[in-house]
């Protein structure tokens, strides 16, 4: 009964290739369906690494699934990984950063790694899940220090030596300095020296920054004088 059952759910998914391995383990541990398509770290460069695309389905429906958003609508992702776009409903999900940190649905975004636990349906390519993972997002301490520039609004690009041009977006609570003094958003300009922290998407290259310690162009001195750092600093979650 669980084969013909694992069977018509193959012939649903309408997998292209498919490899079946049935041992006398299998009933107790479940259905195993794992893509080795995606590629091992090399190097010391993390932007480098490839994202995994695993899919894993037990017989009870409980699944774990490794893949890359390929869009955002609502509480839904799409994400694609092993044999195609799998939906996922996150609006009862704990969402989470790559440490472990709270995340929303705000900070996710298109390319980004995720790994998704939850309840595979019995028809289509669906999961609802219970925990999602962005592995892409992290928080990092003091990470960026650069020039600001395309400043428009709360947004800017703040240009690095080891990052390159990172997209800047201030939040609305967030702590903003300007030549040591406590100032705001609107006081920044293009040409200033900054360092920011907040939450960085290392695959789009963007923070969300929580804190912003700039310096005028005329001032001289300071934390943020010098040659831009890249991503120094400590992750806290």
């Amino acid at each position: 009964m669980f084969c013909e059952k694992v069977e018509k759910f193959l012939v649903t998914m309408n997998k292209r290739v498919l490899a079946i391995v049935v041992t006398g383990g299998i009933l107790a541990s479940g259905l195993a369906f794992a893509g080795a398509v995606g590629a091992q770290t090399t190097g010391s460069s993390i932007a480098a690494a490839k994202p995994s695309m695993r899919v894993v389905i037990g017989p009870a429906g409980n699944a774990n699934l490794e893949g890359t958003i390929s869009s955002v609508s609502g509480s839904t992702l799409n994400v694609a990984s092993w044999g195609g776009t799998w939906s996922v409903d996150t609006s009862s999900a704990k969402l989470v950063r790559r440490f472990g940190g709270t995340s929303s649905l705000s900070e996710f975004q298109t390319g980004d790694s995720v790994a998704v636990t939850g309840t595979a349906l019995t028809s289509g390519w669906v999961i609802t899940a219970k925990q999602v993972r962005d592995n892409s997002i992290q928080v990092k301490n003091a990470a960026f220090s650069g020039t600001i520039s395309n400043l428009s609004g709360s947004s800017f690009t703040l240009t690095t030596t080891s990052r390159g041009a990172v997209s800047v977006t201030v939040n609305s609570d967030a702590k903003v300095y300007v030549d040591g003094k406590v100032s705001s958003v609107s006081a920044l300009a293009n040409g200033m020296r900054a360092t920011i922290s907040g939450v960085w998407d290392r695959n789009q290259s963007t923070v969300n920054a929580s804190r912003v310690s700039a310096r005028s162009v005329k001032s001289t001195g300071g934390t943020t004088g010098g040659t831009s750092t890249g991503t120094s600093g400590t992750t806290s979650r």
